[in-house]
């Protein structure tokens, strides 16, 4: 659900996600699919979890768009990402440097976000 939910919100008709049968431990394989390349998600285990979910989606769109991690949700059950284009990024860190940084964290690898 999660890529469905960035593609409605960035709506760019190019960003889509599938779950395909596998013989791994899980069962399955998700592989997101963006400007026709495509990339399997690369889960550890028996189990999906959302930090690799957010961390590939975000390396796949990364050509375009970014996900950031709103800190003001941190803690709370849900958390907020707002996933805008690079230039959109850009120009919120030149006008608003102190609370772009303040208020996103991006994402990297070394990103935790849930439990």
């Amino acid at each position: 659900n999660i890529i469905n939910y960035c593609e409605d919100i960035l709506q760019t008709e190019q960003l889509s996600v599938e779950t395909l049968d596998s013989a791994n431990e899980r069962g399955f394989d998700t592989i997101i699919t963006f400007k026709n390349q495509q990339i399997s998600i690369p889960y550890k285990g028996k189990r999906a979890d959302r930090d690799t979910t957010i961390k590939t989606l975000n390396q796949t769109i990364q050509s375009e768009f970014e996900l950031r991690l709103c800190k003001e949700s941190m803690g709370s059950d849900i958390l907020c990402f707002v996933p805008l284009t690079n230039e959109q990024w850009i120009d919120l860190e030149n006008k608003y440097s102190k609370e772009v940084s303040e208020k996103f964290e991006k994402i990297t690898t070394e990103t935790k976000m849930f439990g």
